[in-house]
């Protein structure tokens, strides 16, 4: 017999099993994190020590996408000198900006190719342009070639995060599969972190962001290598027909007791899919398309919760601070990465629910604590400054614009009342802007908050927003993409969240600046809590409360997670 028709026989006789054998005895499971063998008998929980080595390898692709999104960081000067367009604010943009048109690509056909060759032969092939992107860049002449390298290191980036966190999803057991979806979190703020350290000496020494760029090769070419020794997902050969390579490989990520059990399970959340052949148009009008709605949404306020401001703005209120651009990037890394490691060990402790709504209300707090603190300081600087435009250069700066970029010199009656001369005020706006003045230089010292206790302070909501977004709407949507799909359409679902989650990013990045300038921080800020607080009662509904009817949330089975959202999703 060949070996086809031996994969067919296997598949059959397991999709018979779940009738045949008892399997049905998982439906009544009372522990889920516990497994039960082929005759009902408790085993306990497989060790997840066999599977850890497959998904750290797999998180090497998380790595590569943090460290090119921050390579840019420390080295766009010297690339701009070196290439000839220093100054040339678009080209510069387009440098940071092109690879995520790149990783759009790149993540909307990540599920075809997850589904064709295999979510292992998947991530080698995503190492693949981020090598030649790499290279690419780091011999760059012009910057043409520079653009060119980064739109293909984008494709790569696009396709990496969204394949392994299939592949982790699929090859985890229960119990710790929100641990290690945590640890692409964890990937990625370690790749954020490793650029800007071997970015410090760019400015230093010429010619060095070459090797910034070509520093991401290693690592690419490692992931290449090391998947080849990796299991493939069992899911995956389980849906081509090949059951008994998936129980092969179940028995490497799980240990031979457990087998037959995962296989009883596996038949069960893909039974049937075999005759079924997918179409795309079932993400976007057959029954899959809530939950596809519901993820790309939920992606959307992820990247809507403020997080970007934070980046935007970090540089600048460190700067006002005292602290170089430098440390402030460290610090913002820093504080990503712990509240990425406080992820893992909670994920699978307190579960989806506690880490997503705790982080968005976290964010929702911060930035209404940045909006009364901007309420504030626009009464005291703003507003005045429209009445008086007090000189900017005094050395003696007492007040500062809400931007923390213009600074509101107020140090002498003399200079108000100079300033006051160029304006065409009644005699009314006159006295009232010598007496808010006034005011305010006898009140500076006493004041409540004074400049410096504020600049400190919107350091420490910064990288709090930092430290609870990393916490749960970090991490805590990919690992819920993934688990909530079928099997049949798990993959191209992803790419196709994820993709949406690219273009979210993109505008938000694009249109983030000209918000501020014709909006204003304060009520900018609003929209941010606002979104913060829709994520939390969206995610609440439709993700969450299903999830969370289990008595250990985290130790759901896949299939029962589908079965639950796909519940609510019913009812609603």
């Amino acid at each position: 017999m060949s070996m086809r028709g031996r994969h067919l026989d296997a598949y059959s006789m397991y999709k018979r099993g779940t009738r045949e054998h008892g399997f049905d005895a998982f439906d009544k499971e009372q522990g889920p994190e516990r497994l039960l063998n082929g005759v009902g008998k408790d085993i306990g929980v497989p060790s997840w020590k066999h599977s850890l080595r497959h998904v750290l390898v797999a998180t090497l692709s998380s790595f590569l996408y943090g460290y090119h999104l921050g390579v840019v960081n420390e080295t766009l000067e010297s690339i701009s000198r070196d290439l000839g367009f220093h100054g040339n604010t678009m080209a510069e943009g387009l440098v940071v900006s092109t690879c995520l048109g790149g990783a759009f690509v790149g993540s909307l056909f990540s599920g075809l190719i997850a589904d064709g060759v295999g979510r292992r032969r998947a991530l080698q092939l995503c190492a693949l342009p981020m090598i030649i992107g790499a290279s690419m860049s780091a011999t760059a002449k012009s910057l043409w070639a520079m653009l060119l390298g980064r739109l293909f290191v984008g494709t790569g980036m696009g396709i990496g995060p969204a394949v392994a966190a299939l592949y982790v999803t699929e090859v985890s057991p229960a119990y710790v599969r929100g641990t290690y979806g945590s640890f692409t979190q964890i990937a990625t703020g370690l790749g954020l972190m490793g650029s800007l350290f071997i970015g410090f000496p760019a400015k230093a020494i010429e010619g060095w962001w070459r090797i910034c760029f070509w520093a991401p090769v290693a690592p690419a070419a490692i992931l290449a290598l090391f998947m080849e020794f990796s299991v493939e997902s069992p899911h995956w050969l389980f849906k081509r027909g090949r059951a008994a390579d998936a129980e092969a490989e179940f028995e490497k990520l799980l240990g031979g007791p457990y087998v037959k059990s995962a296989m009883a399970e596996l038949s069960k959340s893909d039974r049937g899919d075999e005759a079924d052949t997918f179409k795309f148009s079932e993400l976007l009008y057959g029954h899959h398309r809530k939950v596809v709605f519901i993820g790309s949404t939920l992606f959307a306020l992820q990247q809507l919760s403020g997080i970007n401001a934070v980046f935007y703005f970090s540089s600048t209120v460190f700067e006002t601070a005292g602290v170089p651009s430098e440390s402030a990037n460290m610090c913002v890394g820093i504080a990503n990465l712990l509240g990425s490691f406080v992820a893992m060990i909670l994920m699978d402790r307190l579960g989806r629910k506690v880490l997503l709504i705790g982080s968005f209300s976290g964010m929702l707090t911060v930035n209404s604590y940045k909006r009364k603190y901007m309420q504030t300081w626009t009464f005291k600087s703003v507003t005045f400054l429209a009445i008086i435009r007090a000189d900017s250069s005094c050395s003696a700066r007492l007040f500062y614009n809400i931007d923390y970029i213009n600074a509101v010199c107020i140090d002498c009656a003399v200079c108000v009342v100079h300033s006051l001369l160029d304006l065409n005020l009644t005699v009314f706006e006159l006295r009232y802007a010598v007496v808010v003045a006034m005011f305010l230089q006898i009140t500076s010292a006493t004041s409540l908050v004074s400049r410096s206790s504020g600049v400190y302070l919107s350091v420490g909501g910064m990288l709090l927003s930092v430290l609870t977004f990393a916490i749960g709407a970090g991490p805590v949507p990919s690992i819920l993409l993934s688990e909530m799909f079928p099997g049949r359409v798990r993959a191209n679902a992803v790419s196709v969240c994820m993709a949406f989650h690219w273009i979210v990013n993109f505008f938000v990045g694009l249109l983030f600046l000209r918000l501020l300038e014709q909006i204003g921080p304060l009520v900018l800020n609003s929209i941010f809590g606002a979104f913060c607080l829709l994520a939390g009662a969206s995610g609440y509904k439709y993700f969450i409360a299903p999830i969370s009817l289990a008595a250990n949330p985290a130790s759901l089975s896949i299939r029962k997670m589908q079965t639950l959202v796909n519940d609510v999703i019913d009812g609603s």
